[in-house]
């Protein structure tokens, strides 16, 4: 129980720190993000396309080498809530790596 609560802790010391070094380097990063077009279909769309593009951005910084790992490896309390703090919204659920990969797959015309 106790290693599990240290591992709990640095999970989320880990994902504040991230935040911080992302909020400080990158300041406009989530404003770019939202300006991106939106291919996909309106009344589909369950997430934002900046929850997606932030998703996949943080799995490669995090060396995830498919989305399906990154589904099994972001799917924790923390993880979520870091990730909406970072995208501006409070999230119960992160994509499914289909949908990212969708969303990838989309061309704009």
């Amino acid at each position: 129980m106790r290693k599990e609560s240290r591992e709990h802790l640095a999970r989320f010391n880990l994902a504040c720190e991230l935040v911080k070094v992302i909020r400080h380097f990158f300041p406009e990063l989530l404003s770019l993000l939202k300006q991106v077009e939106d291919p996909r279909h309106q009344s589909y769309i369950i997430y934002s396309n900046h929850v997606l593009l932030m998703t996949r951005i943080l799995s490669s910084i995090f060396y995830i080498n498919s989305m399906r790992s990154t589904s099994g490896e972001f799917n924790d309390e923390t993880v979520i809530e870091n990730i909406g703090v970072l995208c501006g919204e409070e999230l119960k659920e992160l994509p499914y790596w289909e949908t990212i990969n969708n969303y990838g797959s989309l061309t704009i015309e």
